[in-house]
């Protein structure tokens, strides 16, 4: 795009375009755990309770990853890279109108990434551990499936307590 607009504003494009290289390098190298595809430390688990355990491990891993990455630190780095832009265009070749507007451009679309990442971890995996305090209700019937006879047999049970 450079070459096609006025050389009093290439600065700007040439700035900007390197900040938009490094921030999508920065999202495909580094992205959220809940992103990123599965590795060999979760494939192939020797059980069922080995791989509920992994599974259980991951979505704690998952759920403080999420939790960490709209901290307050990435909120100020982000306005800081802002303020960086404006400094650099300023400062460097004294527009500085341009350098607030790329600054501040910069500043929202990096606070919308921000307020957008996946986030819901932590409650799904609060949700999911309040499971384990449910009881089951006995009823006063189930079914039994045999299999040898092909069959479904229905059987009463006694209810405890009553």
């Amino acid at each position: 795009m450079a070459p096609y607009v006025a050389e009093n504003q290439r600065p700007e494009l040439v700035i900007s375009g390197i900040g938009s290289t490094i921030s999508t390098l920065t999202t495909v190298l580094w992205p959220l755990n809940v992103e990123a595809s599965l590795s060999d430390e979760y494939e192939s688990p020797a059980g069922p309770c080995e791989s509920l355990m992994q599974e259980e491990l991951r979505a704690v891993e998952n759920a403080a990853d999420e939790a960490s990455r709209v901290t307050w630190p990435w909120h100020l780095l982000n306005l800081a890279t802002g303020g960086l832009y404006t400094a650099i265009i300023g400062f460097g070749y004294h527009r500085w109108d341009s350098g607030v507007v790329a600054g501040a451009s910069s500043f929202a679309i990096g606070e919308l990434q921000l307020v957008t990442q996946p986030t819901g971890g932590r409650s799904q995996w609060d949700s999911y551990r309040k499971l384990e305090g449910i009881k089951s209700r006995q009823t006063p019937w189930h079914l039994l499936a045999t299999g040898e006879r092909g069959g479904v047999t229905v059987r009463a049970s006694p209810r405890h307590g009553d």
